[in-house]
């Protein structure tokens, strides 16, 4: 049946084209365009397979999960349903505070200041120029205060919380602070000794002489420990989602290791002293890997 009507619908745009009244659109041009080593054209059923193909990748697709996930949600009822309260905490801190909030606060902070600045007597070069070096440097306090109060010195190192939680809601929030309001300072001291201090007092453990080439990925703060004379340039994915439940677990990296770029290292790994860690390579959930060369996804000794 749909084949039959999208053969009939097909002969009406041939016809239209015929005419010079078709539309300039996708179809128009899938039948008017000729191949250009063989001056062809897209055959009635070659057409009509096309459209098959956007008709079901497209809609079909989508109605599918979301009939399946109607279904699931009636046949295992045991997951509850959130709460209002806690629908309305994932609306504010997440749907509001990440999205319409954190991305202009630095234009909000920076606006108001400079206000502020003028309506004290500072000429409009004074203002700005105060504002210039306040601001960038208040981000990263900022971003610091938030993690304070949100997740605390503690949560996160083996820990849990329900996908519906407010702890997961405030996690996430505080993370989204970090990557929004630290690019700036980050992006300038990464792959330098200089992040240390700044990613320390986040609550990450990170030994002397250690190098970290992507330190925006640290953030799974109390996850992260990583010994003496390191250099990684890998990401840290330190938290996952299982059974609709967030789980942050601990990495240990061990003195001496280098993690490569492209790398991606998950939670609750163990990696002894001396190991190197080859380019885009994956080392998996509670993963323990001797001293020696690794390479692979997931990853495996060759040395």
């Amino acid at each position: 049946e749909i084949r039959r009507l999208i053969t009939h619908l097909t002969y009406m745009r041939q016809d239209q084209i015929a005419a010079g009244r078709a539309p300039q659109d996708l179809a128009t041009r899938l039948l008017s365009t000729q191949d250009p080593e063989t001056g062809t054209r897209l055959s009635l059923s070659e057409m009509v397979d096309q459209v098959m193909i956007f008709f079901l990748a497209g809609h079909e697709t989508s109605a599918a999960a979301l009939s399946w996930a109607l279904y699931l949600l009636a046949r295992y009822p045991a997951h509850p349903m959130p709460s209002l309260g806690i629908f309305l905490a994932r609306f504010l801190l997440n749907d509001l505070g990440s999205v319409g909030i954190i991305p202009g606060i630095t234009v909000f902070l920076a606006t108001g200041l400079l206000v502020s600045l003028n309506m004290m007597g500072f000429s409009n070069v004074g203002a700005a120029l105060i504002t210039s070096i306040v601001v960038p440097l208040s981000m990263p306090l900022l971003a610091l205060l938030v993690k304070l109060t949100l997740v605390g010195n503690h949560w996160g190192r083996h820990n849990s919380a329900p996908f519906w939680s407010v702890r997961h809601f405030t996690y996430f929030l505080a993370q989204d602070c970090f990557f929004r309001l630290m690019t700036g300072f980050m992006s300038t001291v990464s792959g330098t000794a200089l992040a240390n201090p700044i990613l320390r007092r986040f609550g990450c453990r990170i030994g002397q002489r250690t190098l970290i080439g992507l330190p925006l990925q640290m953030s799974d703060w109390h996850a992260v420990d990583i010994g003496d004379d390191c250099v990684i340039n890998g990401q840290m994915q330190l938290h996952s989602f299982e059974d609709r439940v967030l789980t942050v677990s601990r990495t240990r990296i061990g003195n001496g290791s280098a993690i490569n770029y492209g790398t991606m290292l998950m939670g609750g790994a163990h990696l002894d002293s001396g190991v190197t860690v080859d380019p885009q390579s994956l080392v998996l959930k509670a993963m323990k890997l001797n001293a020696g060369v690794h390479a692979g996804s997931p990853t495996q000794r060759i040395r």
